[in-house]
């Protein structure tokens, strides 16, 4: 079904252009509302078929935001956006920089990441490691990615450095130009954050 070599692209696919809400509705949710959720996923938000959710992790008491939609593309088109770090400020919501600091295999990734934060709140950054994974013959693939222990990139003044970060993204088969896509992340922001905001 899907050949795991050949799902990059630097083309701007149908996918991208669906992703882009999608991660600024995340990126919102997990910028504004640390610490807000409670036990068990609670409904956020629904627009244009994109249905947000919000729960905490009890052991850490971070928030956990998991978007699900359907999406009308190719899985390996939807999967060759979400990998392309190169060209995902194009549809990362408030994304200033991104870059791939070390391919280990065509499969791990360790990436860093800076993204705009909304005003009064500083710029935050990030270092992450990431696996794809391909089962069910190329009908689901899930790209995980979690906050590297030890960042090789030196702190920037001004910008606040996330030190924890981890989620997935989990594409689904859904049909021959259809993918079921769901984003979910775990995020402790850092830093100041007013608590008006």
């Amino acid at each position: 079904m899907l050949d795991c070599m050949t799902y990059r692209t630097t083309q701007q696919s149908p996918g991208s252009v669906l992703l882009r809400p999608l991660v600024v509705i995340a990126l919102a949710v997990v910028t504004l509302t640390a610490g807000a959720a409670k036990a068990g996923w609670k409904h956020v938000k629904t627009t244009d078929g994109v249905v947000a959710h919000m729960s905490e992790n009890p052991r850490s008491g971070l928030p956990i935001i998991r978007i699900r939609t359907r999406i009308d593309a190719k899985l390996g088109e939807v999967l060759g956006v979400v990998t392309d770090v190169s060209n995902s400020c194009k549809w990362a919501g408030r994304c200033i920089e991104a870059k791939v600091l070390r391919e280990i295999t065509p499969l791990r990734h360790h990436v860093y990441s800076r993204r705009k934060g909304p005003w009064p709140i500083s710029d935050r950054d990030f270092e992450l490691k990431s696996k794809i994974r391909i089962a069910r013959a190329g009908h689901l693939v899930t790209v995980k990615f979690w906050s590297v222990s030890k960042p090789t990139l030196a702190e920037k003044s001004g910008v606040v450095r996330m030190k924890t970060m981890r989620g997935h993204y989990r594409l689904t088969w859904a049909g021959p130009e259809t993918t079921d896509f769901e984003f979910q992340v775990e995020a402790d922001p850092g830093g100041w954050i007013p608590t008006w905001v």
